[in-house]
């Protein structure tokens, strides 16, 4: 955390659950305190309630939450002044990746699990 200039936090119901992913929030806005230009950039799931932090990550730029991957890396790109000049190919890959992830976590493995419980 010490020697990156950017904090891409995600925040999901999980993530503010989790003692690791809070623990990385109280250091980011621990050095963004003596250290302005580093970069906090939450991007919120959905709605999560309160947690540890939340005052402080609301006060960051946020980056919009979107399903397509593609359109998702080119939001973090430029809110990291990044550029997003990647080809069609790159950016239909990255859908394909992240359908099939998205698939497998919300379908796939619910599905999985209810059928181990019966």
């Amino acid at each position: 955390m010490e020697t990156c200039t950017h904090f891409l936090v995600i925040v999901s119901t999980a993530a503010v659950q989790s003692g690791a992913v809070l623990k990385e929030i109280a250091l980011a806005k621990r050095r963004y305190e003596y250290d302005p230009s580093f970069m906090v950039l939450p991007l919120v799931v959905r709605q999560v309630g309160d947690y540890p932090g939340r005052d402080s990550i609301q006060t960051f730029q946020s980056i919009p939450y979107d399903i397509d991957s593609a359109v998702q890396l080119r939001s973090v790109a430029a809110a990291c002044g990044l550029s997003t000049s990647y080809s069609d190919s790159v950016a239909l890959e990255l859908r394909v990746v992240g359908n099939k992830y998205l698939r497998e976590q919300y379908i796939e493995r619910p599905i999985d699990n209810t059928c181990v419980s019966f």
